[in-house]
């Protein structure tokens, strides 16, 4: 009778990393008559059904395993289910029988570096570091997995610990981009601005077609007294070529105001990066957030950009 008062919505919310699979499912129970929660619990009658079904898809997932060791995705749906249980010793079980059936399979590598970034957005460090080292025992020379390592550590607010990982990824294989703007990108945060200038002169020759490369070299450039210009030039071209409306795009507008930057009188410049630190901060962008509020300590000490330095230092740490 419960269950005829209610309407069942269902959500999902699919993983973050397009390339890669799963999500969180949920399902939400509103009484018809006032559209909010029901006063007695709704799902608890159905905690064994649930379950013994649960149960029926466990065995029917092994037994496609054995009919088919190499289909894929009963791997995935049996760790899916094990995560989110926090059924971990089950969890490394299927790992190592996934390792053993498809070891000579040259996507295995990048599926295991897969599951451990679902370990690690859905919290369980521990566990990512551990599937991320038996990656790595297994595949010695999967440099994708050690830097997601150091993603694990940066999780954790480990900056120091991550960027340790990202150098000597870096070292090996500095083509890999990812690695590469994940090093720039902790490196900032830790505040080691000439590093992460240096790595972004790196990625700007590598990566022609991400041209925001070029916005976050020439604040970086600006910051350290360096030639700012011919970073935001390019950048304004790009920008331009890229956009329907640029006279109104706060992107290319913002380029285009570094060109004149050195005819502003103090007072104009501070309000001109106290306003880019408060569009950067509103818009969940703490790299650009930390070079703007370091630019404004630079041309003169205020709270509101030592206060935002703190809170970005605290969020990532």
């Amino acid at each position: 009778d419960v269950y005829k008062r209610q309407v069942l919505s269902p959500a999902f919310i699919p993983n973050a990393d397009i390339c890669s699979f799963g999500g969180d499912s949920f399902m939400y129970a509103f009484y018809f008559e006032t559209g909010t929660a029901y006063p007695k619990k709704v799902f608890k009658e159905q905690a064994e059904y649930f379950n013994k079904n649960n149960l029926k898809a466990e065995s029917l997932y092994y037994k496609t395993i054995r009919v088919d060791s190499t289909y894929v995705y009963s791997y995935f749906d049996l760790l899916e289910n094990y995560s989110s249980t926090s059924d971990f010793e089950s969890y490394f079980k299927i790992t190592d029988l996934f390792i053993k059936n498809l070891k000579k399979d040259e996507k295995t590598p990048d599926y295991l570096v897969g599951l451990a970034g679902r370990l690690t957005q859905k919290k369980h460090y521990e566990e990512a570091h551990k599937l991320l080292n038996i990656t790595l025992q297994t595949y010695p020379n999967c440099t994708k997995a050690e830097s997601d390592i150091g993603l694990v550590y940066f999780s954790q607010g480990k900056i120091p610990k991550s960027i340790e990982i990202y150098k000597k990824v870096y070292s090996k294989d500095r083509n890999d981009l990812i690695n590469l703007r994940n090093y720039i990108y902790a490196a900032v945060l830790a505040e080691d601005f000439k590093t992460a200038y240096n790595l972004y002169l790196d990625l700007t020759k590598k990566d022609k077609t991400n041209y925001r490369s070029y916005f976050d070299a020439g604040l970086l450039a600006y910051l350290l007294d360096m030639d700012h210009k011919k970073f935001f030039e390019n950048y304004a071209e790009a920008r331009k070529n890229d956009i329907d409306s640029p006279e109104n795009d706060f992107w290319y507008h913002t380029a285009m105001e570094f060109a004149k930057i050195e005819n502003k009188a103090k007072d104009e410049k501070l309000v001109f990066f106290e306003f880019l630190l408060e569009q950067f901060y509103k818009s969940n962008l703490p790299q650009l957030s930390m070079i703007v509020a370091n630019i404004i300590e630079k041309i003169e000490f205020t709270n509101q950009s030592l206060m935002l330095q703190a809170a970005i230092s605290d969020k990532h740490n």
